[in-house]
């Protein structure tokens, strides 16, 4: 595992929270929260809000709040992780508020970089790269960059939008507390999957200032689980899927991200279609994925600026949808 050594800047500190959302990671949590006790920024709040944990999650919980007084411990009933992120802000008490889930973990200097950054741009947001981790420590993906970059708001949503995935996560992510709770941009409760995509461009966009990229090496670390939902996807994560990108749309239509959510909401709609399986229920999600791929395709088409893996799905889609699923099983080696 790779820790690169960096000085302290010698920031000024300021209380930031770190809000851990808490559900059955009985084998994980320790080293999510040992992550952030070891950050070379000291001056936290980190609060772990149990989600309704039955695997001994809770108990971990209250154990660790015994080793250090900047543990707070919020139980409540399980409503998932949209809920519990959002009794996490409404209870901070940190300037700045960052999210960590309980399964990954930071490195040691994560939270003092993304402060800095942050404060020597002037800045109310800033974000760090990510790599992707298996359970042995092993790095899948190394999301780093040869620089520090400052964006616009506009930017940095075209660029998620356009790449998905992970770049679409709350996490690694430094916001002003007060954009947050000033403006109520709180998470989605009708989601419970791609949660943190209508959520961060809302953000971005109701500010659209700068945002900083506070460090080009990876300073957040997803953890991946067999388990997680993207790996075990029902009919309702993908419902979840098209539901927010649909948010998304309708958040930017008119501006000058538009093609960008476009362009989102098509590659959720070819991702759906593609990852549903046998029954009813994945016979709805399919429907609805070709209704958004029928309305949207031409667009993609005739105009510059979309990805060419989602103009070229579009014009498969022309002839087939078999033909787009034969091609993604050939990329993804099925």
């Amino acid at each position: 595992m790779e820790r690169n050594k960096v000085h302290s800047s010698g920031c000024t500190q300021e209380l930031i929270s770190v809000i851990m959302p808490v559900y059955n990671v009985k084998n994980d949590i320790a080293k999510s929260v040992k992550s952030v006790l070891r950050q070379t920024y000291h001056k936290l709040e980190i609060i772990l809000v149990d989600d309704g944990s039955t695997d001994g999650s809770s108990e971990l919980c209250d154990k660790f709040a015994l080793t250090d007084s900047r543990i707070v411990v919020i139980h409540k009933q399980n409503g998932g992780v949209s809920s519990a992120r959002n009794m996490g802000i409404q209870r901070s008490n940190g300037k700045y508020i960052t999210f960590l889930d309980s399964d990954d973990f930071l490195h040691p200097q994560a939270i003092e970089r993304l402060y800095c950054a942050l404060k020597e741009r002037g800045c109310d947001i800033s974000y760090c790269k990510f790599s992707l981790i298996s359970h042995d420590e092993n790095i899948v993906y190394r999301n780093a960059d040869r620089k520090t970059v400052c964006y616009m708001a506009e930017q940095r949503i075209v660029y998620i939008l356009k790449k998905g995935g992970y770049e679409c996560s709350s996490c690694g992510i430094l916001f002003s507390a007060d954009l947050l709770k000033n403006n109520m941009k709180f998470f989605c409760l009708d989601v419970s999957f791609c949660e943190d995509l209508y959520f961060v461009i809302d953000v971005l966009y109701l500010y659209g200032n700068t945002i900083v990229q506070a460090s080009a090496t990876p300073l957040y670390y997803y953890v991946q689980r067999d388990d997680s939902a993207i790996h075990t996807l029902s009919p309702t994560h993908l419902h979840d899927s098209l539901s927010a990108a649909k948010m998304v749309l309708r958040r930017c239509r008119k501006t000058n991200v538009q093609k960008a959510a476009v362009s989102q909401l098509v590659s959720a709609a070819f991702f759906a279609y593609l990852r549903s399986g046998s029954g009813n229920e994945y016979d709805r999600i399919r429907d609805e994925s070709m209704a958004i791929v029928l309305k949207y395709r031409k667009a993609v088409l005739l105009n510059s600026g979309y990805p060419m893996k989602t103009k070229a799905a579009s014009f498969l889609s022309l002839f087939s949808m078999s033909w787009v699923k034969a091609v993604y099983k050939f990329v993804k080696g099925i």
